[in-house]
């Protein structure tokens, strides 16, 4: 598992932004203690991937692997 703090480090040195929300994209608040981070490009601020923390504050290394992959992806398209 990586803590927050390692997964929005790992997007920034992908070369992304990195933001925290605490509300679905319906506007819905999220679960008590359920977070999101979204991976942005840093040109022009479009969402590139979310990546689900869950109630423990951390993130599964099934769900970071995906995010580093779909990372690396965006990135070779541009």
């Amino acid at each position: 598992m990586k803590t927050m703090l390692e997964t929005v480090r790992a997007i920034e040195d992908a070369g992304f932004t990195a933001s925290i929300r605490t509300r679905k994209f319906s506007g819905e608040d999220m679960p008590a203690g359920c977070f999101s981070i979204d991976a942005r490009r840093a040109e022009d601020g479009d969402l590139v991937e979310c990546c689900p923390v869950g109630s423990e504050g951390q993130v599964k290394d099934h769900v970071f692997a995906y995010l580093m992959t779909m990372l690396k992806q965006a990135r070779q398209a541009k």
